[in-house]
């Protein structure tokens, strides 16, 4: 094996081992928080519609953490060590799922935002490990990035079925939300030796005087300047209004099934599971074949179509049974348009400014997460349809969006 192909089975590990723990609180707190004998951590007094507030809330502190973590550990990393960083991040993420476990054990509501909040500024990371793919030499981005969303895909894999699973009470008495991120916990340490002992540097440190420091970034500046061109003002709102789609529908089907198919965790990550095994499908398989398309805007044009007509699809399904398929199709549907739009965002940033895209990039779109969280809680107080068919019409306002955007020039995203 080749050196940048080792790295890359490096990096990939590393990123895999950080997503199971992310994916792990998928099927536990939407039952955690609706269902009025899940436990401690909601008193039983509160309705349906103070339930769902606060499950938005704790849904969105952890991509509101990634949207001011991922474009200053993302900018830091084109200016210090990339290795160190993300080194320190994995450690700090260990430490923040053990606050969620112990929050949850203790039934403490505000240490476990707060926690979650400590944790998503942490995972900021990802953008660090997307830099570090980029900068392989020799290495085809639709291959490597391919390969990255296949290990993030099978976090989402693993992470669902362990929180799925260790959650259950009904499966084994002793089984109990707060297990599942104790594991967690475990894989971040795992993720820290793995990156710190066998990770190499990736990338041109800049010289000591041209370094920035973390009150020297600023994401709002950033959008600014790159709104200056009317392409890049296209390419980063049918980013947004894209990603905004994907994660409605990540944060709030397992909303939806319980509310509307009255599914419990471990149900909820057998859909999880297949809409993960779809994805790395699609990572894998169908995001290089698309390259042969040589157009990106396209390639996401049309899945983003795909996407939406998939989710009024699971709105009108009536058998529980015909769900399934339809999951599957909507992975294939949300590995081919986001990781193509990561691509295109690569391809036209420069190579010393990789660390900053992927972190502006990632960064915008936890935003999105953030806010669809919030949105989404009030929504589901009313139906739990209601995100559901926002996710269908942010997907089409994308469509919107790429149909209007032109050609990008690298002078223009650095």
């Amino acid at each position: 094996m080749n050196p940048s192909n080792r790295q890359l089975l490096i990096i990939s590990l590393i990123v895999f081992i950080g997503f199971v723990g992310v994916a792990i609180p998928f099927p536990i707190f939407a039952p955690m928080f609706l269902n009025p004998l899940s436990g401690s951590m909601i008193p039983h007094s509160w309705d349906q519609s103070m339930r769902g507030m606060m499950l938005g809330v704790a849904l969105s502190v952890y991509p509101l953490g990634q949207f001011i973590g991922s474009p200053i550990l993302g900018s830091l990393s084109d200016h210090y060590h990339r290795k160190i960083l993300l080194s320190l991040c994995l450690l700090g993420t260990t430490i923040g799922y053990l606050l969620t476990a112990y929050s949850i054990f203790k039934g403490n509501l505000v240490l476990l935002i707060m926690s979650r909040f400590l944790t998503g500024i942490l995972e900021g990371n990802v953008a660090i490990a997307r830099a570090m793919a980029a900068d392989l030499p020799n290495m085809n981005r639709y291959r490597g990035f391919g390969i990255i969303g296949f290990a993030t895909t099978m976090g989402y894999i693993i992470g669902p079925v362990i929180g799925g699973i260790f959650s259950d009470k009904s499966i084994y008495p002793w089984f109990n939300f707060y297990l599942p991120f104790c594991f967690a916990a475990l894989l971040s340490l795992l993720a820290f030796f793995t990156a710190y002992f066998y990770l190499p540097e990736t990338g041109d440190v800049i010289k000591n005087n041209n370094k920035k420091n973390i009150f020297q970034i600023n994401i709002f500046n950033r959008i600014k300047k790159l709104s200056e061109n009317e392409s890049m003002i296209d390419l980063f709102m049918a980013m947004f209004l894209l990603f905004l789609s994907v994660d409605i529908y990540y944060e709030f089907f397992p909303a939806y099934l319980t509310g509307q198919w009255h599914i419990m965790s471990s149900g909820i990550a057998i859909f999880t599971l297949t809409l993960a095994i779809a994805v790395g499908v699609g990572d894998v398989l169908l995001v290089p074949m698309m390259f042969r398309l040589r157009d990106d805007i396209k390639t996401i044009r049309y899945f983003s179509s795909f996407l939406a007509l998939l989710i009024i699809t699971i709105l009108l399904c009536t058998k529980l049974k015909y769900l399934y398929p339809i999951f599957f199709l909507m992975g294939l549907a949300i590995a081919t348009a986001t990781t193509t739009m990561f691509i295109y965002i690569s391809n036209v940033s420069k190579k010393e400014s990789q660390g900053e895209a992927m972190g502006l990039a990632l960064s915008m779109r936890t935003l999105g997460d953030g806010l669809s969280c919030l949105v989404g809680g009030l929504l589901i107080g009313i139906s739990f349809k209601l995100p559901m068919i926002l996710s269908a019409m942010f997907a089409i306002l994308s469509i919107a969006s790429l149909m209007r955007l032109k050609k990008i020039t690298k002078k223009h995203l650095t």
